[in-house]
């Protein structure tokens, strides 16, 4: 039951500001409503792996330290397949898709695009280098983690500092988004404003889940 909540009110972090900018334009209708909803699941799946950092005790409690765990990775993985098809959609791919006929070299854009490298390089280091996900049982990534480790000196407390590259990628997609036309706050202040708050509510909660040492403890760590 506690896990199903759980799941349910993360979906609603997803759903209500997909909404709040969907409504407005009559629903999704086009290539172009699509990649909206899309870009606003991403940027609410971006948002909560902070908050999934800081280990709420309301979803510690609903999955475990390790299911937390697994689930902060799997949806770190899950956002860039979204954030990737709302880029698609919007500006194309050469020779497979159209797009709506934005163009990938506006303001908007490269914040979008500096935003998704910075989470990609995360999450690639994260699943890699930084916990024993599934992918340590391939043999050859395995022994390319520990070669890595070996050669380079790399800790894991240094390896977290670089992880934490991630709240500059906070402060680009937010930027993305707010100068995104459908965010303008004359027209829908509610989408700028539960965009910029919920942001700033994921970045407080793991800032002082940091600055509080990381009170709780930490999920065991296996590095082989």
């Amino acid at each position: 039951m506690k896990k199903l909540a759980f799941l349910l009110a993360y979906a609603a972090t997803l759903v209500v500001p997909a909404a709040i900018y969907i409504v407005p334009l009559g629903g999704i209708s086009d290539g172009y409503s699509l990649s909206v909803a899309f870009g606003t699941v991403a940027f609410g799946m971006f948002a909560n792996q902070f908050l999934l950092a800081a280990r709420p005790r309301p979803a510690v409690s609903a999955l475990g330290a390790k299911g937390l765990l697994s689930f902060h990775g799997s949806a770190g993985f899950a956002a860039l397949l979204i954030a990737f098809t709302h880029r698609s959609l919007k500006v194309g791919l050469p020779g497979v898709l159209q797009g709506s006929g934005f163009t990938a070299d506006t303001p908007q854009a490269l914040f979008g695009l500096f935003a998704f490298t910075l989470f990609a390089f995360s999450v690639f280091l994260a699943a890699f280098f930084m916990a024993n996900t599934f992918w340590m049982k391939i043999a050859f990534l395995k022994r390319l983690k520990e070669r890595v480790w070996a050669s380079t000196g790399l800790s894991y407390p240094r390896m977290r500092v670089i992880h934490n590259l991630v709240v500059l990628a906070s402060i680009a997609i937010l930027l993305h988004v707010l100068l995104a036309s459908t965010s303008d706050f004359s027209g829908n202040p509610a989408a700028s404003v539960w965009m910029a708050g919920w942001m700033a509510f994921c970045l407080g909660s793991y800032a002082k889940y940091r600055l509080s040492g990381r009170r709780g403890g930490s999920v065991a760590r296996e590095r082989a």
